[in-house]
C-alpha cells in the first residue's frame, strides 16, 4: 500500500505545454499491461485490466508482496505468505496470515482482491452508487473465508483487502492497514 502511495506521490510533474506531453513524461508503468496510464495531474489508473486475468494476477501479487513486506518489518516478522487452509480438506485459503496480531493473541487472515471500476460494464454502476461494488465484493470474500477461520479459532479475524485500479482500498482494507501502521508505532 505504501509502495502504491509512494508511486503516486513520486511521479515527476513537469511543466509541459499539453496534457499529452505530460502524460508521456510521467514514469509509472502498469504491472498488468506495461503501459503508462497516469496523466499530468496524476490522474488515471496505476494499473489496468487490459491483460485480463494475467494482468490482474500480476497486480494482485504486487499488492500482496508489498503487504507481506510491511507486515514482516512492522509486525515483528510474524507473517506467513499464502498460508495453508484452516478448513481440513479445503483448498480455499487466504493470501496472508499475521500471527498473534489481535490484542487477544489471535491471528489476522487477509485476502487481497483487485477491483476494476473503470471497465465500461462497471463504470455506470460505479457512477450511480460509488463503492457499492467494493462493498459487495468484501461481503462475498468475508462469506467465503470467515466461517472456516472462526470455526478454527474464535479469536482469529479476517480482512478482505480490496484495491482498485487507482490505488484506493475498501473499508476492511483501510482498517487492516491502519492496524498494521499502529503496530509499527507500538514497536518504535
Amino acid at each position: 500500500v505504501l509502495a502504491h502511495l509512494a508511486r503516486r506521490l513520486c511521479l515527476t510533474q513537469l511543466p509541459t505545454p499539453s496534457f499529452t506531453d505530460a502524460a508521456k513524461e510521467a514514469e509509472c508503468w502498469c504491472p498488468g499491461c506495461g503501459q503508462n496510464h497516469v496523466g499530468a495531474h496524476l490522474d488515471g489508473a496505476l494499473a489496468c485490466y487490459a491483460g485480463g486475468n494475467p494482468g490482474r494476477l500480476a497486480w494482485h501479487d504486487m499488492w500482496l508482496r508489498d503487504l507481506h513486506a510491511m507486515a514482516l518489518s512492522w509486525c515483528a516478522g510474524r507473517a506467513t505468505l499464502e498460508p495453508r487452509s484452516v478448513a481440513v480438506g479445503s483448498a480455499i485459503r487466504c493470501d496472508l496470515l499475521l500471527h498473534g496480531f489481535t490484542h487477544t493473541g489471535g491471528a489476522a487472515y487477509i485476502d487481497v482482491r483487485t477491483l476494476v471500476k473503470t471497465k465500461p460494464s462497471e463504470a455506470a454502476a460505479e457512477a450511480c452508487s460509488p463503492g457499492l461494488r467494493c462493498d459487495h465484493l468484501e461481503a462475498a470474500k468475508t462469506k467465503k473465508h470467515y466461517p472456516a477461520i472462526r470455526a478454527n479459532n474464535p479469536e482469529d479475524c479476517f480482512y478482505a483487502l480490496l484495491t482498485d485500479e487507482a490505488g484506493g482500498v475498501g473499508p476492511q482494507g483501510a482498517e487492516i492497514l491502519e492496524l498494521i501502521c499502529k503496530r509499527a508505532q507500538w514497536r518504535c
